[in-house]
Protein backbone atom coordinates (compact mmCIF):
# COMPACT_ATOMS: atom_id res chain seq x y z
CA UNK A 1 0.00 0.00 0.00
CA UNK A 2 1.23 3.46 -1.12
CA UNK A 3 0.90 6.43 0.71
CA UNK A 4 -1.70 7.85 -1.45
CA UNK A 5 -3.71 5.03 -1.33
CA UNK A 6 -3.38 5.41 2.74
CA UNK A 7 -4.57 8.91 2.53
CA UNK A 8 -7.94 8.13 0.88
CA UNK A 9 -9.80 7.88 4.10
CA UNK A 10 -8.08 10.42 5.37
CA UNK A 11 -9.89 12.90 1.96
CA UNK A 12 -12.68 10.96 2.43
CA UNK A 13 -13.25 11.99 6.09
CA UNK A 14 -12.89 16.04 4.76
CA UNK A 15 -15.31 15.31 2.34
CA UNK A 16 -17.81 13.66 4.80
CA UNK A 17 -17.39 16.67 6.93
CA UNK A 18 -17.78 19.31 4.08
CA UNK A 19 -20.95 17.47 3.16
CA UNK A 20 -22.13 17.67 6.67
CA UNK A 21 -21.60 21.40 6.74
CA UNK A 22 -23.46 22.20 3.76
CA UNK A 23 -26.42 19.67 4.75
CA UNK A 24 -26.65 21.55 8.29
CA UNK A 25 -26.81 24.84 6.57
CA UNK A 26 -29.27 23.15 3.79
CA UNK A 27 -31.23 22.02 6.41
CA UNK A 28 -30.86 25.77 8.81
CA UNK A 29 -31.89 27.79 5.64
CA UNK A 30 -35.38 24.97 5.11
CA UNK A 31 -36.18 25.51 8.96
CA UNK A 32 -35.64 29.23 9.35
CA UNK A 33 -37.77 29.66 6.21
CA UNK A 34 -40.38 32.39 6.96
CA UNK A 35 -43.90 31.36 6.37
CA UNK A 36 -46.62 34.22 4.28
CA UNK A 37 -49.52 34.93 6.59
CA UNK A 38 -51.89 36.37 3.77
CA UNK A 39 -53.47 33.15 3.36
CA UNK A 40 -52.74 33.35 -0.05
CA UNK A 41 -50.52 30.28 -1.29
CA UNK A 42 -47.48 31.33 -3.23
CA UNK A 43 -46.40 28.68 -5.68
CA UNK A 44 -42.70 29.86 -5.57
CA UNK A 45 -42.31 29.21 -2.15
CA UNK A 46 -43.42 25.71 -2.78
CA UNK A 47 -41.50 25.16 -5.57
CA UNK A 48 -38.55 26.49 -3.29
CA UNK A 49 -38.96 24.22 -0.47
CA UNK A 50 -39.80 21.33 -2.59
CA UNK A 51 -36.24 21.91 -4.53
CA UNK A 52 -34.61 22.00 -1.06
CA UNK A 53 -35.72 18.92 0.44
CA UNK A 54 -34.93 17.43 -2.79
CA UNK A 55 -31.64 18.66 -2.42
CA UNK A 56 -31.74 17.52 1.24
CA UNK A 57 -32.36 13.76 0.33
CA UNK A 58 -30.12 13.86 -2.12
CA UNK A 59 -26.79 15.38 0.51
CA UNK A 60 -27.97 12.85 2.86
CA UNK A 61 -27.95 9.80 0.37
CA UNK A 62 -24.33 11.30 -0.94
CA UNK A 63 -22.80 11.75 2.95
CA UNK A 64 -24.12 7.47 3.18
CA UNK A 65 -22.31 6.38 0.07
CA UNK A 66 -19.32 8.43 1.23
CA UNK A 67 -19.62 6.73 5.20
CA UNK A 68 -19.28 3.64 3.50
CA UNK A 69 -16.39 3.89 1.55
CA UNK A 70 -14.85 5.17 4.16
CA UNK A 71 -15.84 2.31 6.12
CA UNK A 72 -14.35 0.05 3.64
CA UNK A 73 -10.99 2.31 3.63
CA UNK A 74 -10.69 2.17 7.11
CA UNK A 75 -11.01 -1.74 7.45
CA UNK A 76 -8.54 -2.06 4.18
CA UNK A 77 -5.72 0.40 6.41
CA UNK A 78 -6.28 -1.90 9.29
CA UNK A 79 -5.74 -5.32 7.48
CA UNK A 80 -2.57 -3.42 5.70
CA UNK A 81 -1.16 -2.12 9.52
CA UNK A 82 -1.74 -5.90 10.61
CA UNK A 83 0.50 -6.86 8.09
CA UNK A 84 3.66 -4.69 9.11
CA UNK A 85 6.22 -6.34 11.59
CA UNK A 86 7.42 -3.26 12.95
CA UNK A 87 5.40 -2.19 16.11
CA UNK A 88 6.59 1.55 15.60
CA UNK A 89 5.44 2.10 12.11
CA UNK A 90 2.11 0.28 13.03
CA UNK A 91 1.60 2.92 15.70
CA UNK A 92 2.25 5.55 13.47
CA UNK A 93 0.64 4.39 10.18
CA UNK A 94 -2.31 3.98 12.95
CA UNK A 95 -2.11 7.52 13.95
CA UNK A 96 -1.60 8.96 10.99
CA UNK A 97 -4.04 7.70 8.81
CA UNK A 98 -6.82 5.75 10.94
CA UNK A 99 -7.04 8.43 13.57
CA UNK A 100 -5.94 11.25 11.63
CA UNK A 101 -3.60 13.18 13.62
CA UNK A 102 -1.18 15.34 12.75
CA UNK A 103 2.95 14.80 12.96
CA UNK A 104 3.15 16.45 15.91
CA UNK A 105 -0.11 14.46 18.00
CA UNK A 106 1.54 11.52 16.70
CA UNK A 107 4.94 11.98 18.11
CA UNK A 108 3.41 13.25 21.21
CA UNK A 109 0.81 10.12 21.23
CA UNK A 110 4.34 8.10 20.81
CA UNK A 111 5.05 9.06 24.29
CA UNK A 112 8.90 7.51 24.06
CA UNK A 113 10.94 10.53 22.75
CA UNK A 114 9.84 11.19 19.28
CA UNK A 115 9.75 14.37 17.96
CA UNK A 116 7.70 15.55 15.31
CA UNK A 117 10.04 14.94 12.65
CA UNK A 118 11.55 11.37 14.05
CA UNK A 119 7.91 9.96 13.77
CA UNK A 120 7.83 11.75 10.16
CA UNK A 121 11.11 10.47 9.08
CA UNK A 122 10.44 6.37 10.45
CA UNK A 123 7.24 7.00 8.27
CA UNK A 124 9.20 7.96 5.30
CA UNK A 125 11.79 5.78 5.54
CA UNK A 126 9.20 3.00 5.66
CA UNK A 127 7.73 3.39 2.56
CA UNK A 128 10.96 4.36 0.74
CA UNK A 129 12.34 0.80 1.59
CA UNK A 130 8.69 -0.69 -0.57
Amino acid sequence: MTKRELSKLYNLNREIEQLQLKLSELVSSATNATTRITGIPYSKDFSNKTALAVEIADLRDEIEAKKRLATIEHNRIIRYVETINNSRIRQIITYRHINGLTWNEIAFNMRDGNTEASAKMAYSRFFDKK
